[in-house]
């Protein structure tokens, strides 16, 4: 766990980055471990905005709109993140167990809340995908592959209707309400009745 985190980060790229951090706070809230969560925070929070001007300019390219102005390339600086997975605990199997069987369930009560939405709001939405990530990551350190890359293909969408949500204009706004569709349907088979047959 800690080697293949360790090598992901140490690749330096801005994405591969992001995407250890979050795993990382998927991790230290199965620990309850400040440093790690602290650390996975900073540095997630330093690559953020540029990652985010990236994105947006991808979507507005593809809408037509106007692009924004790049912002400098970021360098991600690891070392204090890199210390801290080398001095944390890793989970137990119970303790991963545990987690998911919590995370699930509080995943499962913000979607009872939206179920029934043919367009939910894009904050609840938003909020949902950060549960998911953390269920992704859970599944997979479990051995549950087929489960992870579900909860992998549902942040996606999920991720893309957020991108979505903050571009201006009609066209934005028709092409995050078409995504609707698959992303009830990637809930439902995530979170819905069955779902734990898959785990």
């Amino acid at each position: 766990m800690k080697t293949g985190l360790r090598k992901r980060l140490r690749s330096l790229d801005v994405h591969e980055c992001r995407k250890v951090c979050k795993d990382c706070q998927a991790w230290a809230a199965v620990v309850r471990d400040k440093a790690l969560a602290g650390e996975a925070k900073r540095l997630r929070q330093s690559l953020g905005k540029a990652r985010d001007r990236h994105v947006q300019n991808q979507w507005r390219a593809q809408l037509g709109l106007e692009g924004l102005p790049e912002l400098p390339p970021v360098v991600p600086d690891i070392q204090a993140l890199d210390k801290v997975i080398g001095l944390t605990p890793e989970p137990s199997q119970d303790q991963l167990l545990s987690a998911l069987l919590r995370d699930h369930a509080r995943a499962r009560r913000h979607y009872l809340a939206v179920r029934g939405l043919k367009h939910p709001q894009a904050a609840a939405l938003h909020e949902l995908r950060k549960e998911v990530k953390h269920l992704e990551a859970l599944s997979r350190w479990l051995g549950a592959e087929a489960v992870a890359d579900g909860f992998k293909d549902l942040a996606a969408k999920l991720g893309d209707d957020h991108d979505l949500s903050l571009l201006p204009g009609k066209a934005a706004r028709r092409l995050r309400r078409r995504g609707h569709k698959a992303i009830r349907a990637g809930l439902k088979g995530c979170l819905g009745n069955k779902a734990f047959s898959k785990l």
